[in-house]
């Protein structure tokens, strides 16, 4: 059940561009650890997986090549990943966590960046089926 609420939800609120539909940068980080999270633990078909990689590229081009997230929006303060620092670094995380759940490595080397503190980057290891 909880699965097929998070499919729903992806489609209703991730705009073909890979936006969010809140229109915050801050709001579609977490949304995007959401579904990252979910894509990490669970077999995700894959139109949900071409979504979460469509809201990483928005939220890369979105950051720039500073890795700095501008502080667009709302903001509420929910993190799943590295939830610690500068809240306009708080994307690095993400986009590392998807650079390895993707096999994206540009997008995982250019967000952690030689200046920034190690990002704590959770990515499940999947269960092996009939387990």
């Amino acid at each position: 059940m909880g699965h097929d609420i998070v499919l729903q939800q992806a489609k209703s609120q991730v705009r073909d561009d890979g936006s969010h539909f809140e229109q915050s940068a801050y709001y579609h980080v977490y949304a995007l650890d959401l579904f990252l999270l979910h894509a990490a633990l669970s077999e995700t078909p894959d139109w949900y997986r071409a979504t979460v990689l469509r809201m990483a590229e928005y939220l890369a081009a979105l950051m720039g090549p500073s890795r700095i997230l501008p502080l667009i929006g709302d903001d509420d303060g929910g993190r799943v990943f590295h939830p610690f620092g500068s809240r306009d670094r708080f994307g690095r995380a993400t986009l590392a966590t998807c650079g390895i759940l993707f096999d994206r490595p540009r997008m995982d080397r250019r967000s952690i960046g030689s200046r920034s503190p190690s990002c704590v980057v959770v990515v499940p290891c999947r269960r092996p089926r009939g387990i």
